[in-house]
């Protein structure tokens, strides 16, 4: 590609009236801090702004120094034509806060994840499906330069000619593939915007509250501590030790080993161990500094003028599920939490929800008639395996007896096994349930949904 770098609004004018004669161009940006020590500065439209936007056609490489050109008006006659980023949630949010929205952004990434089942960096993108080594080192250079390196500008043209090259190549795919390929893609593409409006508005964090739920964790964090013989109860020798004195003979046969055969001190393995009296106190310390330890001081470092701009990733999941980080408000702790999330001053929170929609999918992949009989009937799956698992009539379930079914029903649709579905019971749900009890209802679960079953045997 020849490069042509931009750094006028004149010529910016005349390089866009260039660009405007193809139908599909490449884009990619680089931002520049605006808040160095913020988590998220060069990330979060607020904390950067755009520095370099890189444009190509096929052949020519455009580079516009924003620091030099100023205004963005130039880039008006390109946004009708069809353009397409890699990740282009980062350049839809960073345009969008300029108030400018592409007529058809495509995004290299997401086509990407139809054909490899997951959402692939671009490095790794071009050397699975290009063959080709890109260096990501000057990703985090000094883009706040007077002057930018000639290094930066090569750097930055290549990720816009690799874009480009990936959507050709998708392209091609696309034809010589089934149509759902396509269907797949479009529907992932459409949800780019809805996300960046819904990113550029936050989410108002009251930090009051918060506080309130760090001192109380701290105060369980030093409850749990007082009951703990343990001089450094962060030191994996001494809690295994500590086990090995506490636990009873059964429950050491129970307790998860590690590869080298000793007793697992995991995070996991300890929270889902609560249910044992005596190793109660590790478990409750364990939770405690997990909690303060990732949804602590830590997430109030990541506010932004009081909200939280959490980074979502459209199918991050290789369920297809969206995923979330930087923060992660997809996994915050279940108790209490979701109260320290305020709709701002005049406004409700509205949760929208696809009800038992795992199962509902379940049913018609199987064909169980148990499950689609249930639904047709507009029965509640969750209250009926709660009614089987404690041998209760229906409309006698509790909440928390539905809760616990659901975690059942929901967890071993993907194949859990029973130690599996005790942790993810304990960490998703809230539930405690002991291995021998995870096994039991593993086996009723499969005995309820036999067609389901044979189905899932099948697929494996």
């Amino acid at each position: 590609a020849t490069l042509h770098v931009v750094n006028s609004l004149d010529a910016a004018h005349m390089a866009a009236d260039k660009l405007s004669s193809t139908n599909l161009l490449a884009l990619d940006i680089e931002t520049a801090k605006t808040a160095p020590d913020h988590p998220q500065a060069g990330l979060n439209p607020r904390l950067s702004r755009i520095r370099m936007v890189q444009y190509y056609n096929g052949q020519d490489c455009y580079l516009f120094d924003q620091y030099r050109i100023g205004s963005l008006e130039w880039i008006n006659p390109l946004l009708p034509i069809q353009t397409v980023a890699h990740n282009a949630l980062f350049e839809a949010s960073h345009f969008l806060h300029q108030g400018i929205q592409f007529g058809e952004l495509h995004d290299s990434m997401l086509m990407g994840r139809v054909f490899l089942n997951e959402n692939k960096a671009l490095k790794d993108l071009a050397a699975n499906a290009l063959d080709l080594e890109l260096d990501k080192t000057l990703q985090v250079s000094d883009w706040n330069r007077s002057d930018l390196l000639q290094e930066q500008l090569e750097y930055g043209a290549a990720d816009a000619v690799v874009a480009f090259e990936l959507a050709r190549l998708f392209e091609q795919w696309f034809i010589e593939n089934e149509t759902h390929y396509r269907e797949a893609y479009e529907f992932l593409r459409r949800l780019l915007y809805p996300i960046a409006r819904q990113l550029s508005h936050g989410v108002p964090f009251d930090v009051e509250y918060h506080n309130q739920l760090i001192a109380g964790w701290e105060q369980e964090c030093e409850t749990a501590l007082a009951q703990l013989d343990i001089a450094n109860p962060n030191s994996v020798k001494q809690k295994q030790s500590w086990l090995l004195h506490v636990l009873s003979d059964e429950e050491l046969l129970d307790w998860p080993l590690t590869d080298k055969g000793n007793l697992s001190t995991a995070r996991d393995v300890l929270e889902n161990a609560r249910h044992i009296p005596a190793a109660q106190p590790l478990a409750d310390y364990t939770t405690m500094t997990s909690r303060l330890n990732n949804f602590g001081r830590k997430l109030q470092a990541q506010l932004i003028e009081g909200r939280l701009y959490p980074g979502y990733q459209i199918a991050g999941m290789v369920t297809g599920r969206f995923s979330c980080r930087n923060p992660n408000i997809q996994n915050m702790p279940r108790s209490g939490f979701k109260q320290c999330f305020r709709a701002p001053e005049g406004f409700v929170f509205v949760t929208g929800d696809l009800s038992q929609i795992e199962l509902r999918v379940a049913g018609i992949l199987s064909g169980d008639e148990v499950i689609n009989d249930a639904y047709r009937n507009g029965d509640d799956l969750h209250r009926n395996m709660a009614a089987r698992m404690s041998d209760k009539d229906a409309q006698a379930i509790t909440k928390a007896e539905r809760t616990a079914a659901k975690a059942v029903n929901f967890g071993l649709l993907f194949g859990a096994g029973a130690r599996t579905l005790q942790q993810q019971a304990a960490s998703s749900y809230g539930v405690e349930m002991s291995l021998e009890e995870a096994e039991d209802y593993r086996e009723l679960f499969f005995e309820t949904y036999p067609q389901f079953h044979e189905w899932q045997q099948g697929i494996v």
